[in-house]
C-alpha cells in the first residue's frame, strides 16, 4: 500500500492602488495563507517549508515584505520568530518576485517534525514610496501596520 500525500495551501489577496507622490503607481498587497499540518514539505533533517504565491510582490529589490504568523487569527507575530511552537524552533521567510517561502526549522540537534496545528500567515508587501513616507511605523507589529495601511487596500482576508 502506497502513501498518498496532499499538499494544501490556501491564499487570497487583495490590493488597492495608491499613489502618494503622484509619480507612479504604488500598491499595498496583503496576502493571507493557511498552512495545514500535512502541507509542509521537508527539505531534510529539521527543516520544512511552504511556498505562497504573492502577486503583489513584483520588485524584490525595492518592496518591503513583512510576514506575520498566528495560531488563532487574532494575535499575529512578525517573522522571523524563534521558540514559537516549541523550544529551539524557528519560523522564517525568504522571497522572490511573486513568491514568499516560509520555513520552519530547528536550531537544536533534536528532531523536529512539521507543525501539527494550523498556522495562519499574513504577507504584506509595501512599496518603497509608502514605506519612506511612513518611517515611524513599527513594521514588526501587525496591528500597527494594518491600522496604518488598511485604507490602501480594500479588505484584509
Amino acid at each position: 500500500m502506497g502513501i498518498f500525500c496532499i499538499s494544501v495551501l490556501t491564499w487570497s489577496s487583495c490590493s488597492k492602488q495608491y499613489d502618494p507622490a503622484g509619480t507612479g503607481l504604488a500598491k499595498i498587497s496583503s496576502t493571507s495563507s493557511t498552512a495545514y499540518s500535512f502541507s509542509w514539505t521537508s527539505t531534510g533533517f529539521n527543516t520544512f517549508y511552504e511556498v505562497v504565491n504573492v502577486p503583489g510582490l513584483s520588485d524584490v529589490n525595492k518592496d518591503a515584505v513583512m510576514v506575520y504568523v498566528s495560531q488563532d487569527q487574532q494575535s499575529y507575530f512578525a517573522l522571523p520568530i524563534s521558540n514559537y511552537l516549541e523550544t529551539g524552533d524557528n519560523l522564517g521567510f525568504g522571497f522572490a518576485n511573486g513568491q514568499v517561502g516560509i520555513s520552519y526549522s530547528s536550531s537544536t540537534n533534536t528532531s523536529l517534525k512539521a507543525p501539527t496545528i494550523i498556522l495562519y500567515f499574513k504577507i504584506v508587501v509595501i512599496p518603497p514610496a509608502l514605506k519612506k513616507l511612513n518611517n515611524g511605523v513599527n513594521y514588526n507589529n501587525y496591528q500597527e501596520v494594518k491600522t496604518k495601511f488598511q485604507q490602501y487596500w480594500s479588505s484584509d482576508k
